[in-house]
């Protein structure tokens, strides 16, 4: 799963989408899925291209997750406190927008 989260060809139009695949593949088996979820975030999920705003509106409310794995929080954290929008925001996200480009278009023009 992480290898084909990490492709930079998977055609997305937000990393919020790419959150929400990983949470439904984790909610299919929960029992057996969720001590990847962590490493997921970490690995799969650009989180860091995700606006505060998003990850708190978006991210943050899939609370079984977050209850039953609390490194993903640490993950979360961490990434928001990485992301060009955390640093250079107000404390007030609400002029923020989520990334709306795909992956491959975003990671594969340098």
């Amino acid at each position: 799963m992480c290898q084909l989260l990490c492709e930079d060809a998977l055609e997305v139009t937000s990393e919020v989408e790419v959150f929400y695949a990983v949470v439904q593949w984790l909610d299919y088996d929960r029992c057996g899925r969720l001590g990847l979820a962590a490493q997921l975030l970490q690995d799969g999920v650009r989180l860091h291209c995700i606006s505060p705003e998003c990850i708190v509106t978006q991210v943050e409310t899939v609370d079984w997750l977050f209850d039953a794995v609390p490194e993903c929080q640490v993950v979360t954290n961490e990434a928001m406190r990485s992301t060009p929008h955390y640093l250079h925001a107000s404390s007030n996200f609400s002029h923020l927008n989520s990334q709306s480009s795909s992956r491959y278009l975003l990671y594969s023009v340098h």
